[in-house]
């Protein structure tokens, strides 16, 4: 097979343990993606020696964007020269994050249909200048990081509105945002993946909830505006009466 030699290689040299390769199993893709997140080639190559590679998680997300997304921009060419990838191609759940995310973040980037449009390009630009960098339009491992933190960050501050206790608003998806991000997709009925990432669907939720919380914040208000005014109207009537009282005496 293409990676053997490789393998013998790493394995001869002590760079590649026989116990990485017995544990290989092609049916827990979640190691892939977390060799992934890690950088860990050891790994990848061993599953790639065994296993398909152009694999996609629950939520459609392939290896080489959880390499984007984690800045792992030398991994993401080692993807295309091992034939697992092709540079550029990005799948469709990992457009729609960036969609339905940079909306979240109140910069419009069209219709979110996993498709690289024009008005996404641009809205991507508009991010780009945000953090300071040159506007390309393209997906890139160069912006990806700042955004995913950014992101799960106001997340985080949404879950603590809406009752969550995750902690602090770090931008890191530690146990608290991770259980809160389980019962939140639970409760509103949204697919739980086997990990805890973040996806169009969840962000997708969280503008919903978002949405109801400012309504009944606005109800609250007109209510105690209502409130006032009636009291108001009442004292006013009181005062005209008690004034009457005094004239007649």
């Amino acid at each position: 097979m293409k990676y053997a030699s490789q393998l013998c290689l790493l394995s001869l040299f002590g760079l590649f343990s026989t116990a990485t390769i017995a544990a290989v199993n092609c049916k827990d893709i979640s190691k892939s993606f977390n060799a992934t997140r890690a950088d860990n080639r050891e790994i990848l190559t061993a599953y790639a020696e065994k296993c398909p590679m152009t694999i996609k998680d629950a939520r459609g997300f392939s290896l080489y964007d959880s390499a984007a997304l984690h800045g792992r921009g030398e991994l993401m060419k080692w993807l295309v020269n091992q034939h697992i990838a092709k540079e550029g191609q990005y799948s469709p759940a990992m457009i729609k994050l960036i969609q339905t995310g940079l909306r979240y973040l109140d910069i419009d980037a069209g219709v979110i249909n996993g498709k690289l449009t024009s008005e996404t390009k641009n809205a991507i630009k508009a991010y780009q200048k945000s953090i300071g960098q040159t506007p390309t339009g393209r997906i890139s491992a160069s912006w990806l990081p700042n955004f995913y933190r950014q992101l799960v960050k106001a997340m985080q501050n949404d879950f603590s509105i809406l009752g969550y206790n995750i902690g602090a608003a770090d931008g890191i998806i530690g146990a608290g945002t991770q259980k809160a991000m389980k019962s939140f997709r639970e409760k509103h009925k949204v697919a739980v993946p086997d990990y805890p990432r973040v996806d169009d669907q969840l962000i997708y939720q969280l503008m919903l909830a978002q949405n109801e919380i400012q309504k009944q914040r606005l109800a609250k208000k007109r209510g105690r505006r209502k409130s006032c005014s009636h009291c108001k109207t009442k004292s006013l009537r009181s005062e005209k009466r008690a004034s009457q009282k005094r004239s007649r005496t």
